[in-house]
């Protein structure tokens, strides 16, 4: 793929005074546009493309104001994440890669399972509302155990060998670390055919 043209806009969405300073809300987007190369065909949702866009947005939320104590005059978080999910980061167990897997699947129409906070490790126990003080499973959230679940119980996969066998909605899980535990975990929704592959061992579809 040959990178074509690249924009990035921004916009002000609110600014609110707090105290001694204000609360910024701006939101930054990058839009790409990329072209095949000779021998690369681009397929999405069924059909020949002949470029493939890509945008993202960063939602950052700036405060802006005086600390006697640091030289700093500015704080900065970013987050652009779907607001009725909490947000999750796994260290080595997937984290927010199966959190964005999940809400894609539960949208889908996939029913969650109920549980509290005794079924966190449990791998048949699929939501991100457990009833206590836990969050979400780690079949929700995690890499690895999202694969056990829906291979195991969620009656709605079959498991593929060939990662280039996997259809528009299907999921692939890979371990790029060569470690046995699948660390990350992706959304099929179109195909490009041509140029270098990577090895298909590495990822496993439902």
């Amino acid at each position: 793929m040959t990178l074509k043209s690249a924009k990035v806009s921004q916009s002000v969405d609110s600014v609110v005074k707090k105290g001694t300073g204000y609360s910024v809300v701006s939101e930054i987007s990058t839009d790409l546009q990329m072209v095949p190369n000779p021998g690369v065909t681009i397929t999405i949702a069924g059909e020949n493309r002949d470029h493939l866009d890509s945008s993202f947005t960063d939602r950052h939320v700036i405060t802006l104001g005086r600390d006697l104590n640091s030289s700093r005059a500015y704080s900065i978080t970013s987050d652009r994440m779907n607001p009725d999910f909490p947000i999750y980061d796994e260290k080595g167990d997937g984290g927010n890669c199966a959190n964005f897997v999940s809400q894609s699947i539960y949208a889908g129409g996939l029913h969650t399972t109920r549980g509290n906070s005794f079924d966190v490790w449990n791998d048949s126990v699929w939501t991100w509302n457990l009833s206590g003080i836990a969050r979400a499973s780690h079949t929700w959230s995690g890499a690895q155990r999202n694969y056990n679940y829906m291979k195991d119980h969620s009656g709605a996969f079959t498991v593929e060998s060939n990662a280039y066998n996997v259809g528009l909605g299907g999921v692939i899980y890979a371990d790029w670390e060569g470690t046995g535990n699948l660390g990350h975990a992706m959304v099929v929704v179109g195909h490009i055919n041509g140029g270098p592959h990577p090895s298909p061992s590495f990822a496993r579809k439902l």
